[in-house]
């Protein structure tokens, strides 16, 4: 048994059908079956054992050249049980002044072009990033020709991620880390029924196994939109839609009035928002500070704003010098300034050509004032009837009508006398509407009475303290005056007292 390094020029070392034959200068062939395998041009293999199944086998442990041709194939194997790396191959670049961008080695992929040349089409480079001490790196580099011109770099594989030039085309591609396009990124056409006619890029929380947590962004080319929904694992469910009006949808899948979620329109309502749903269909939240909430404009102009004043909400316009506002506190509504703060004596409710129609109030009105003596606290206006009495006397068509403002109350009456009784200078009153003030001058509020002809008598009304009775009697002592007596007749009288 013979080693390479053994022979001489012109020696040969053959093992069943392998012939191994050292020529001039050092050069070595070797031939399989009167085949020429392989030229190895000024070099040497050392460490190989020629002859027996190694030599069938055609294998080598270790090959030094300058220049391998090769026709065929080449198998590189090992036979080491172990999870070791191997076989490997090493292209190794002993510079020794090594830099960044050194190109290590090229692996070249070559054919014949239709004129029947040698070219190569693509190429595997090995770069050096960083050669410092500890701290190298490096990345490789795939190029391809294109067109017939130069090299292209298609994808650069390097430790910090994967960048490719070009179109992806994948019929499935999962990505841990993030992904930059800096142009189109297309993806196919879904296979499941659920999302049928759509496009669409999964993303997937890996840990769980499956498309637990998932989102899927989709176009469907059948309606013209676009959406993202989430995948639980079993069943998938829409969360957003851009439709083919550009009509942004979260929460529902029609643009509609009726329909429950968010929308912002577009088209001939651009810049709509419509929110439906049951109940709170829209929240605002100003997390710690007091001020503004919702502004709203006309063009660039500030035309009004919702706000908040400590737990107080308000509203308020910048409108004219003062603006106006208003301010909704505890069991309060109050004028208030831009900020929240109150504003006295500078607001008016309506005005002479935009009047409000009717105000109901359970209190009372301060008018001119703040203090008690301005308080107006009860107004009404209603009917009554006056009930007279008296021996002898008949009466009809007894009517009245009052007004009562605070504590004044104005009464108004109409009476027919049909049958004068006993006592023509005196008849006595009741059924007055309220009940008289006890604080009151000489014990009596004084009105007046007429008899309805133009020349008619005139009477006294007098309400009496802490009741709702009095009399009308005759003027009697009155200077110049007359005793006129009751006669059949019509009469109106009129009063004002106080409760």
């Amino acid at each position: 048994m013979s080693k390479i390094s053994e022979l001489s020029d012109g020696g040969v070392i053959q093992g069943g059908d392998t012939l191994i034959a050292v020529r001039s200068g050092g050069n070595v062939k070797v031939t399989y079956g009167g085949s020429t395998t392989a030229n190895i041009d000024g070099g040497t293999i050392d460490g190989t054992v020629i002859g027996g199944s190694t030599a069938a086998a055609g294998s080598f442990t270790t090959l030094t050249a300058t220049g391998i041709d090769v026709t065929g194939n080449v198998t590189l194997e090992s036979s080491d049980a172990g999870a070791g790396e191997g076989p490997e191959i090493f292209l190794h670049r002993n510079s020794a002044s090594p830099a960044a961008s050194d190109v290590l080695g090229v692996i070249n992929f070559d054919g014949e072009n239709s004129a029947g040349s040698q070219h190569t089409y693509g190429k595997i480079k090995g770069v050096i990033v960083d050669p410092t001490n500890t701290s190298e790196d490096g990345k490789l580099v795939f190029q391809a020709r294109g067109a017939g011109a130069g090299f292209s770099d298609i994808m650069t594989v390097a430790s910090t991620g994967i960048d490719v030039t070009g179109t992806v085309t994948a019929d499935g591609l999962s990505v841990d880390g993030a992904v930059s396009v800096t142009n189109v990124l297309t993806v196919p056409v879904f296979s499941t029924t659920t999302i049928a006619n759509t496009r669409g890029l999964s993303i997937y929380n890996n840990q769980s196994g499956g498309f637990l947590d998932t989102t899927l962004v989709y176009g469907n080319s059948v309606n013209s939109y676009f959406a993202v929904g989430h995948h639980n694992g079993t069943s998938y469910a829409e969360r957003m839609r851009i439709d083919s009006s550009g009509n942004v949808m979260v929460g529902k899948s029609a643009s509609s009035f009726t329909t429950a979620g968010v929308e912002l329109a577009s088209g001939g309502t651009a810049g709509k928002v419509q929110i439906q749903r049951s109940s709170a269909p829209l929240a605002l939240v100003n997390l710690t500070d007091d001020g503004t909430i919702l502004s709203f404009y006309k063009g660039t102009t500030p035309v009004g704003s919702i706000g908040t004043k400590t737990d107080s909400l308000f509203i308020h316009s910048p409108d004219g010098t003062n603006g106006a506002g208003l301010k909704l506190s505890d069991g309060v509504i109050v004028p208030c300034n831009s900020d929240g703060t109150g504003s006295d004596n500078d607001t008016d409710f309506g005005n002479s050509g935009a009047r409000f129609k009717d105000l109901y109030l359970s209190g009372g009105v301060y008018l001119g004032g703040t203090g008690a003596a301005n308080l107006l606290d009860d107004y009404e206006e209603g009917t009554w009837t006056p009930v007279f009495s008296g021996s002898g006397y008949s009466f009809s068509n007894q009517s009245g009508t009052y007004t009562k403002i605070g504590r004044q109350v104005f009464i108004r009456g109409n009476f027919t006398i049909t049958t004068v009784g006993s006592d023509t200078s005196f008849i006595p009153l009741s059924g007055l509407p309220f009940t008289v003030s006890s604080a009151i001058v000489n014990g009596h509020f004084i009105g007046t009475a007429r008899e309805t002809l133009s020349n008619g008598a005139m009477f006294v009304v007098q309400a009496n303290a802490s009741s709702t009775s009095g009399a009308i009697n005759s003027m009697d002592g009155v200077t110049t005056g007359d005793n006129h007596v009751f006669t059949v007749d019509n009469y109106a009288f009129c009063l004002t007292y106080e409760v």
